[in-house]
Parts: structure tokens; C-alpha cells; sequence
């Protein structure tokens, strides 16, 4: 083992080798948002990573030294500002909220304004110190490579090394249970101190492997301890027995980091990846998932429940959710201009894309797969599937009318194509359909843009046709399907409104707004609130219960009026429009209680969901077609952040000028430069106040000085205010 420069430079290695390996395979994209030395990371490789008690995120790099992020603008820190060493091993914060900084040739002391260094004369020979650790009662427990483990008590440090009590001077890590102390060590396996350092027990094998390397520690929430190693992977230890944790790929790696989240999930930074241990398995995160880069060195769940990621080479990586997925065509698609999304009885998902036949997701594979027919269908433009009686599938095409297969499984055998009707003097191609439903009186219909609705039985022979005029229908041109709370047919006609086809003929479904109507993408019902849906052009949401309607837009909330996709899952109501999605929760009033936005910051591949492309799983999983790709919501990992972000005062300028606020009030904050009390002669009083949430999240903000503003100032993104003439 040699020091931590040798170390990274071991994981540099190996990150150049798993890059040639990384996007090999095929796999759903994570929400991970990257940040680089283009957004101001001090560099690339970040080794550790904390977030202090103001709410501020702080990477200790290697070779660039400590960078802050305030959630939107980073500020860096190096030696040539007073930092010991450039190259950085591990952050702490103590009870005071300093920060102290492991490096490779010593300690750095920092309380927001200036550094303090300990080297060589403070007992820190030029070696590099490991994971510092602030213990309950404020005591720094310091770790090193050559001189053993150092207590910082009564601003004293005292030495626990091989000479009274230790078998290695060589410290990786300390640990606090209880009154216990676990120090892991390099090739000693575990020691178990008491406060005052005096040896209590020793651990050199752990579940038989003998000369461990433990380099950090973690507690589960049932007193389980987690071990990270120097080259064997993680361990865990309950009631004094080790176990290994075997996970295929990442068994023999380092652990720079390990955590155990707010929901009890056990997270592991590897060299092959961002690994996760839950409940319900294992997941390990890599390149083709999304990640920056495999080497991952550093993690750190912030107060929001996010996780900030540390790797070698690919910067740091934000995982706010895993709750939303993406797919594109490197995942097999044969395009990402989704038109259609399908999952059968038996459980087969398909998707089709512009001119791209339909894809099957192999779930063996972790991929789709293009359904080979012929280059005829291959090229088609899939618009909507319905499953007939039997293992028929009614497939409509945009360009070839519809095609009737007979399907097991992925295995298509094409029956007929549906392209021409003929019944008496009724003759007419089958060409444009965008929709087919199936009503609730045993018959499926197709709605064409230029031909009109097609009847058909469950066996997918034809039955009726209708066009402009006939039994009432007022255009020839449908955009979209539906069905009532009755099972009777809704038909959304271009320009004229939703038609409902009910004893044999077609009526106007709703005469109060028929403006807003004319044009309506799509609709669905809920048989539970007894509402039917309807997304319009330029209208927004329409709402239909017994004759009562309401219309929703952006003066409610919702971020655009075109609403091409509504779907129902679970009570909630999905609308994906020309600028996100929106989903809604409605009240027995049909009355907005909940709204929530998605779009490409949450992680969607695209803010634009394509006409009729929203499909609802049955266990609350929403699937969304863009021009981008597909995105999936899973329900299960979408925890909401109900925590209020942390607002600071970031700084106070006068007449637009930073000062020293020193000059002018005796008790100034020196983390911030914020006076705490503060009296200004009359012609001081142009004050500018800079504050800002410490989040990722886009945050809103009112502001109100008291003794000179009346009202708030109302919400917005402005993060400063003004004021000219304070008296």
C-alpha cells in the first residue's frame, strides 16, 4: 500500500480501462446531472464531498483543491489562498461549523475566512491524513498514513499510534458507536478504542480473509456495520460476525465512500460503479446508466435526500430521483420520435417510433428489438395497438391503415392488412389512422385522419363505416378516441369538437365550450370520479362530470395550454403537453389540490410528449413518447421533497460595492462577512441584500424589510433586493 497519490493514481487506471468497456451494453438513463470544471468545479476528480450545517456542498479535488457550491455558482479555494495541498483526501465539520480538510501533506483548519495549516510541527509529518471525524462530544479523531491516529481535544492533540496500543501507525478511518471507537487501518483489519484510545478489541480477519483494509465505516439503522475495503468490497458486521457482500463486479474493489440514506438504503462508491443495496436487491450504476464516470471516489446525500456523486475524471454527478428513466436509440429504439406505446396482457412492451415498424423490449437483453416482418411494415409509423380476442393484435399505422397479427409472445404472424373498405356503394382506402379503441358493447374503432371511423368486431373484420354526414358525424377527419363512463365512443373530429356515438347516431358530447373543444388531442375516463378528460389545442384541460365542466389552464397553473396526452393512474391525472407534463390531483369538486410539473430538470428526456403518447402501468408506472426519445416515471422511487430549502444572507453590498463590514460593526459573521449588528451614518444607506436558497431546485422567492415595506414583494426569481433610501 502506498500513499493516496498512488492510490488515485491506481484509480485513474482503472477508469481509463472501464471506459473502453462502459457504453458496451444496453440500459435505461438516470436523472444524473453532471457537473464539470465547465460549471467552475475545481477539477474533474473530487475525492470527498460534504455538506455543512449552513446548507453549502464542499468537493475536496485532486489537484485542484476545496470548491463550495451554493446550488447554483461554485467558489474555489487553493493554496495560493492558504490551503495546506491541493490534492485533498477527506472534508469534516466540526461542532463550531469549521471545516477541516485532509490532505496529502497535512491538516487544514478553515472558518469561512482564513486557513490554518498543522504539518510537521504540529506532529504531521508530509503524509497524507485520512478520514477526519468530528466524534459527539467535539473531539477530532485524525487519521494518518504514518503516524497513527490523532485526537484534537482541548485544542491538544494527543497520539495513538503503535507505541501504546495500536499494531500499525498506518489509519484509514474512525468511527463512532456509542462510547466505541472503530478505526479501521490498512492490512490490520478493525481495532475498537475507547475514548481515550486505550484498545478494547481487535478484528484482523473478517469472515476469514485476514490482512483487511477497512477505509471507511457506515451504521445501518438496526446497528449493522458496513466496511468498505482497501481491495475486497464491503463487509458487514452484526453482533460481532463479517459478512461479505458479494456483488459480481465490484467484490474485490476500494470503497472510497459508503452511506446509509434516509430510507435505510446502503449506497457504495466502487471502482466499477455507483452501487446501491436495498431491501429489494441490488442496482449498480454505470456509464450506459448515465454515470460521468465508473471511478466513483466520494459520496454525500444532502438535506434534500439527493445524492452528490465524486468520481475520477467525470467531475460530480447529481442523482436527485431514480424515479424517472429515459430511453432512446442507444438502447435499441429504432428512432427516438415516439408514436405509440403498448404493453400487452402477458406483459410485452412495445414502442414504435416515426417510420420505425415496432420495437419489443427484451427484458433478458435490457434492450428493444425491431419486430422483423418486412421492409414494408418496418418503415411504418405505429399510431395505436389494441389487443382483439385471442392473440390478435389491431395495429394502425399513420401511412398503411391497419394490420391484424396474430402474436406470441415477440413472434408476429401477420394475418391481413386492413387497407380498403367496400359495402355497397361505401368505398374508401384505409390509410391515416391515428387511434383505435375498443367501446364498451364488443365492437373496436379506428379513427382516420381523411376517411373517417371504421367499425370492426373482436376478430378484426369490418363492420361499418362512417364518414362526414353519415348518422350525424360532423368531419371525416379524426384526431383522436375515446370512451364514455357507458362505454359508448367518443371521437374527437378536427375542428368541430368531441362527438359521442350513442343509439345509432353522433352527437355533440358537450355544447358549453364548444370553442375550446374544436380541437381536442386526446382523452380518457375515469370510471372512479366518473370524469372524462379531454386535452385541447389551445384550451388546456376540460373536465366533463354529469353535465357539469370545468376548464383548467395556464391562469391555473398548468404549463401550457396544448395538451396532447391524458392519461389516469392511481388518482392522479397525467397531461403531457408541448412544454412538460403536468400532473394533477383533484378533490371531490373536481378542484385542483395537488400540481406538479416535470420536464427536463427532473430528468425527462424531452419537455414535448408526443400526441396520444402517455401509458399508464397498472402499478403506477407512467411511460411518455417524445421526440427525444421514451421517459419513464416509476412510482415506487419518486420520494417528494417536502423539506424547505435553507435560505442564507449571502452577502450585503453598499451603493452596489462589497465592503468590510468590519469597519463598521464590531460583531461580523466571519463565515459570511454578514454584520450581525449593524448602525450606518445617513449617507450609508444604499443597501443591496443578495440571498439564495441552497438547492438545485428552481426556488421562487418574496422578500420584506420590516420598518420600511408595507407589503411582501411578490414571488420571483430575483434573488436580491434594493433599496436606495434607508432611514
Amino acid at each position: 500500500m502506498r500513499k493516496t497519490k498512488s492510490i488515485l493514481f491506481f484509480k485513474k487506471a482503472i477508469f481509463l480501462f472501464a471506459l473502453l468497456f462502459s457504453f458496451s451494453a444496453f440500459s435505461q438513463l438516470y436523472n444524473f446531472k453532471k457537473y464539470s470544471t465547465k460549471n467552475g468545479l475545481a477539477n474533474s476528480s473530487v475525492n470527498c464531498i460534504i455538506q455543512n450545517q449552513m446548507g453549502y456542498i464542499w468537493f475536496g479535488t485532486q489537484g485542484g483543491g476545496l470548491s463550495r457550491f451554493d446550488g447554483k455558482d461554485f467558489k474555489n479555494y487553493t493554496k495560493i489562498d492558504g490551503l495546506m495541498s491541493n490534492d485533498l483526501a477527506w472534508l469534516c465539520e466540526d461542532k463550531s461549523n469549521n471545516l477541516w480538510i485532509s490532505t496529502t501533506e497535512g491538516l487544514s483548519f478553515f472558518d469561512g475566512k482564513t486557513f490554518k495549516n498543522y504539518g510537521p510541527s504540529d506532529g504531521f509529518s508530509k503524509e497524507t491524513v485520512y478520514n477526519t471525524f468530528c466524534d459527539s462530544y467535539g473531539d477530532l479523531w485524525i487519521p494518518t498514513s504514518a503516524n497513527g491516529l490523532k485526537i484534537y481535544r482541548d485544542k491538544k492533540f494527543i497520539t495513538i499510534d503503535s507505541t501504546n496500543g495500536l499494531e500499525t501507525n498506518f489509519i484509514f478511518c474512525v468511527f463512532q458507536k456509542g462510547d466505541e471507537y472503530w478505526v479501521g487501518t490498512y492490512r490490520k483489519g478493525l481495532f475498537v478504542l475507547d475514548r481515550n484510545g486505550k484498545v478494547k478489541r481487535h478484528y484482523n480477519s473478517l469472515a476469514g480473509n485476514s490482512a483487511v483494509s477497512v477505509f471507511v465505516i457506515a451504521a445501518g439503522p438496526d446497528g449493522t456495520l458496513y466496511l468498505g475495503t482497501n481491495n475486497s468490497g464491503v463487509y458487514s458486521m452484526k453482533n460481532d460476525e463479517f459478512k461479505h457482500i458479494d456483488v459480481a463486479g465490484v467484490e474485490k474493489d476500494f470503497i472510497g465512500s459508503l452511506i446509509v440514506d434516509k430510507r435505510n438504503n446502503l449506497w457504495a462508491a466502487t471502482q466499477h460503479g455507483l452501487l446501491k443495496l436495498s431491501a429489494e436487491g441490488h442496482k449498480l450504476f454505470q456509464g450506459f446508466d448515465g454515470l460521468s464516470s465508473e471511478v466513483v471516489n466520494a459520496l454525500c446525500e444532502d438535506y434534500e435526500g439527493n445524492m452528490w456523486i465524486g468520481t475520477s475524471g467525470g467531475g460530480v454527478n447529481l442523482l436527485k430521483r431514480e424515479s424517472i428513466v429515459t430511453y432512446s436509440d442507444r438502447d435499441g429504439l429504432s428512432n427516438n420520435i415516439i408514436t405509440c406505446i403498448y404493453r400487452a396482457r402477458d406483459g410485452a412492451f412495445f414502442a414504435s417510433a416515426l417510420h420505425g415498424g415496432l420495437d419489443y423490449y427484451d427484458p433478458a437483453e435490457g434492450k428493444f428489438k425491431l419486430i422483423k416482418l418486412d421492409s414494408d411494415f418496418e418503415n411504418t409509423s405505429i399510431s395505436s395497438i389494441v389487443e382483439l380476442s385471442g392473440n390478435l393484435l389491431l395495429v394502425a399505422s399513420e401511412e398503411k391503415g391497419l394490420l391484424l397479427f396474430e402474436r406470441n409472445y415477440d413472434k408476429f404472424k401477420l394475418i391481413k392488412r386492413i387497407t380498403h373498405y367496400k359495402s355497397g356503394g361505401d368505398e374508401t382506402d384505409i390509410t391515416v389512422v391515428l387511434k383505435i379503441v375498443k367501446d364498451g358493447f364488443g365492437h373496436v374503432w379506428a379513427g382516420s385522419f381523411g376517411e373517417g371511423l371504421f367499425m370492426l368486431d373482436m376478430k378484426g373484420n369490418l363492420l361499418n363505416h362512417f364518414t362526414k354526414g353519415k348518422d350525424g358525424l360532423l368531419s371525416k377527419d379524426i384526431i383522436t378516441l375515446g370512451v364514455d363512463l357507458e362505454g359508448n365512443l367518443l371521437a374527437s373530429c378536427n375542428k368541430e369538437g368531441v362527438q359521442i356515438y350513442k343509439n345509432g347516431k353522433f352527437t355533440l358530447y358537450d355544447k358549453t365550450l364548444p370553442d375550446i373543444m374544436k380541437i381536442t388531442w386526446s382523452t380518457d375516463t375515469d370510471l372512479e370520479k366518473g370524469n372524462i378528460y379531454f386535452g385541447t389545442q389551445d384550451g388546456g384541460l376540460v373536465i366533463c362530470n354529469k353535465g357539469k365542466v370545468k376548464n383548467y389552464n395556464t391562469s391555473n397553473g398548468l404549463c401550457s395550454n396544448y395538451i396532447q396526452s391524458v392519461a389516469i393512474s392511481k388518482g392522479y391525472v397525467w397531461l403531457g403537453t408541448d412544454k412538460g407534463v403536468n400532473r394533477i390531483k383533484l378533490n371531490d369538486a373536481n378542484e385542483i389540490t395537488e400540481l406538479r410539473y416535470f420536464g427536463t430538470e427532473d430528468g425527462f428526456i424531452s419537455a414535448e410528449i408526443n400526441l396520444n403518447s402517455i401509458f399508464v402501468e397498472k402499478n403506477g408506472d407512467v411511460w411518455f413518447g417524445s421526440s427525444d426519445g421514451l421517459t419513464k416515471y416509476i412510482e415506487k422511487f419518486d420520494y417528494p421533497n417536502v423539506v424547505s430549502p435553507k435560505l442564507i444572507l449571502s452577502d450585503i453590498k453598499m451603493f452596489y460595492e462589497n465592503v468590510n463590514w468590519s469597519d463598521y460593526s464590531d460583531k461580523v459573521d466571519t463565515k459570511t462577512n454578514i454584520p450581525l449588528e449593524l448602525t450606518l451614518p445617513f449617507n450609508k444607506n444604499h443597501l443591496t441584500f443578495n440571498f439564495r436558497a441552497l438547492t438545485v431546485d428552481n426556488v421562487q422567492y418574496k422578500f420584506f424589510l420590516e420598518g420600511l415595506d408595507d407589503d411582501w414583494f411578490p414571488f420571483s426569481a430575483n434573488n436580491q433586493a434594493v433599496y436606495t433610501n434607508i432611514h
